[in-house]
């Protein structure tokens, strides 16, 4: 799988903003539908109880229990795009950007955190589709320098102000692989309000669904 590198001022500023509402603010707004609560694990380098299915209403939580920073991204895949996750990483070493070309859809500002922790926040999961979780982050990037340098991860968004010291320490690590390159990617369904949760992928451990049903955007 060849995937660009992206450099992390401009992946980070692009992940961190705010992602457009997955409904039209002049369009009807969608029935409110609530899910079960999944803890989504990020590990080196793959993410652990996500299930290859989940019901819409479902909200996701993220837990780092990795040894570097990671992030729980969140893109839908078109709904009449047939290709399959590889093809569309696949598009990037090609010159191609399947966002700009309206086949993957970025549907959250990304949870991101440290070892050790939980990242603030959730994301509601409304519409049924095909979506991608993914991690970005730089191989080697430390979350311990980044506090030193000042960034907030919590606030990081493109209209942040970032130290002169943090941009020399991106540009230092811009070349490393992002996470998604060794593994961190996995696809899962959508589906309907009210279906059963589908398996883990078979690599990963059983992790329960917790009972907790969050309102959207909680």
């Amino acid at each position: 799988m060849r995937i660009r590198v992206i450099t992390a001022v401009s992946l980070l500023l692009l992940l961190a903003a705010p992602a457009a509402a997955q409904t039209d603010e002049g369009s009807p707004q969608p029935e409110t539908v609530t899910g079960p609560g999944v803890e989504v694990i990020g590990i080196d380098y793959a993410y652990q109880g996500l299930p290859t299915s989940v019901p819409a209403g479902t909200t996701l939580t993220f837990s780092n229990e990795g040894t570097e920073l990671h992030e729980l991204a969140l893109a839908r895949i078109g709904d009449d795009v047939a290709e399959t996750l590889e093809e569309l990483l696949g598009m990037e070493a090609e010159g191609r950007d399947p966002v700009a070309e309206g086949l993957v859809e970025i549907v959250s500002a990304p949870l991101i955190t440290a070892p050790g922790t939980t990242a603030e926040g959730s994301i509601t999961l409304d519409r049924e589709g095909r979506y991608v979780a993914i991690c970005f982050i730089p191989q080697g990037m430390s979350a311990a320098r980044l506090e030193e340098l000042g960034v907030d991860l919590s606030t990081l968004g493109p209209e942040s102000s970032i130290p002169p010291e943090a941009q020399e320490y991106f540009a230092s690590i811009e070349g490393n692989p992002p996470h998604v390159a060794l593994g961190m990617v996995q696809e899962f369904t959508v589906t309907t309000a009210g279906s059963s949760p589908g398996a883990l992928p078979e690599e990963q451990p059983a992790e329960p669904m917790t009972d907790a049903s969050p309102s959207p955007g909680a």
